[in-house]
């Protein structure tokens, strides 16, 4: 915990102090930093601090990448700074073009969704085996109890992302679960499978089902958010209290149900029969394209939000993602690590190899990713030819995830399907064998620490 503390102290110092902070946040690896003056930092301190992997500028955040003990990081910077108070992250600092508010939001609403999709998504694919095992039957208590355990966080998703989105944009983030709890009523959605319409006042409104979707309670909550700060400027302390949330979830509501949900529900449909029709083009081509960007480039970028949310709403809409199935062969970032550390003579560098190719194979590739790869431009090569080729593989296998995993080695239960069909498992595994043989290969061939710099 001593190395915590100091490691947080020093962080929060060379951002320029609780002063100059005005709004932080985590994810896995990283702390992300909304600073009044960004320009005040300088980037080489930052880096150089014990326990710092690396620094990242991006969708107008400062971003310090420290690895999985973020949280606890987190923690201490959090209390020091007190910003962590329900303060709007879409209104903290400047964040210049569509695209990086576009993915501010993304990775602000879904960050603190994730480990629950995941747990949930981690028990679903327990389930997945015991059954394909044949240890459990489908009649059997203890796959009653499994699956719905399993697929709690996904049929209530809307839930989950209306309190989170709330939180963002800056309202009481009960407001948004409640507006998300709504969208999800017993009699709603029975009305909705019943292909009933709801009669107000000689209108006809046709009932949507909101189980397990995500942009309908984000855009509640938008509209939920704008209603409530201008109730709150308008009305007097004395009924504020009361009135606010009242007046929000009142109109808010029947207008989300009834109004916006079934266009951004259709939407979705939309998005997802669109990023299906890409891949059906070429599930190939798609393959050698993706496969390649997407942990180089995506993921140091913060791009790859995108692609997750594409994800859940294509496992929501037609049962399974292709896309992600792609993007399976996260062992090639193990293969690269243990290469950088068999060919580093620096007994600190072969130390760093060996611990993140560990953190890789249990899925936090991020340390390995700006510790290593991005730091050696024949390891970026390498990693982006063996990412090509291997990503024809699940294209070929029709590999794809059916439900939210972890990555690395916890996530080969989510792509088996439970029908029974074992090639997108079998896509998903030969990919992996595949990266890591030939990042490998490629890594311990090319590398030579006394000759690849990043500055080459």
């Amino acid at each position: 915990m001593a190395d915590t503390t100091k490691l947080a102290a020093e962080i929060l110092e060379m951002v320029g102090g609780a002063e100059n902070v005005t709004f932080v946040a985590h994810c896995m690896t990283r702390l992300r930093f909304n600073l009044k003056d960004e320009s005040i930092v300088d980037d080489a301190k930052v880096k150089a601090i014990d326990g710092v992997i690396d620094i990242r500028h991006s969708a107008g955040q400062y971003q310090v990448i420290v690895g999985p003990k973020v949280d606890k990081v987190y923690e201490i910077v959090a209390k020091e700074t007190g910003v962590d108070t329900g303060k709007s992250a879409a209104d903290e600092g400047e964040t210049k073009g569509f695209l990086g508010k576009l993915m501010k939001l993304i990775s602000g609403i879904m960050m603190p969704v994730l480990p629950a999709l995941i747990a949930c998504g981690m028990i679903n694919a327990v389930l997945s085996i015991l059954t394909t095992a044949g240890v459990v039957s489908a009649e059997s208590g203890i796959y009653t109890l499994l699956y719905g355990m399993g697929n709690a966080s996904m049929y209530f998703l809307p839930v989950l992302v209306g309190s989170s989105a709330a939180k963002f944009f800056g309202i009481d983030q009960y407001i948004g679960a409640v507006l998300g709890a709504i969208l999800l009523y017993p009699t709603f959605v029975a009305a909705a499978g019943a292909g009933d319409a709801l009669d107000l006042f000689g209108m006809k409104f046709t009932m949507v089902s909101y189980a397990s979707t995500v942009f309908p309670a984000i855009v509640a909550a938008w509209f939920a958010s704008v209603l409530y700060k201008w109730l709150r400027a308008v009305l007097p302390d004395a009924l504020a209290f009361a009135l606010v949330p009242f007046l929000t979830v009142a109109i808010a509501a029947p207008i989300s149900l009834l109004v916006v949900g079934p266009v951004i529900q259709q939407a979705s449909s939309l998005l997802a029969t669109a990023v299906l029709a890409v891949y059906q083009f070429s599930p190939i081509l798609c393959g050698v394209i993706l496969g390649p960007i997407f942990g180089l480039v995506m993921i140091p970028l913060g791009l790859h939000w995108a692609l997750i949310v594409i994800s859940i709403n294509n496992i929501m809409t037609v049962g399974s993602d292709p896309i992600l199935g792609l993007l399976c062969g996260s062992m090639g970032v193990v293969g690269a690590c243990l290469a950088f550390a068999f060919r580093s003579k620096d007994p600190s560098e072969k130390s760093l190899g060996f611990s993140c190719a560990i953190t890789s194979l249990c899925g936090i590739t991020e340390p390995a990713l700006y510790g290593i790869v991005l730091e050696h431009k024949k390891i970026v090569v390498a990693s982006m030819i063996s990412g090509a080729i291997s990503a024809v593989i699940p294209a070929i296998f029709n590999t794809r995830t059916f439900v939210m995993t972890s990555s690395g080695i916890f996530s080969f239960p989510g792509y088996m399907n439970p029908s029974g069909d074992m090639s997108s498992l079998i896509g998903a595994i030969l990919c992996n064998v595949v990266g890591f043989i030939l990042t490998f290969v490629l890594v311990y061939i090319m590398y030579r620490p006394d000759a690849d710099t990043s500055a080459e």
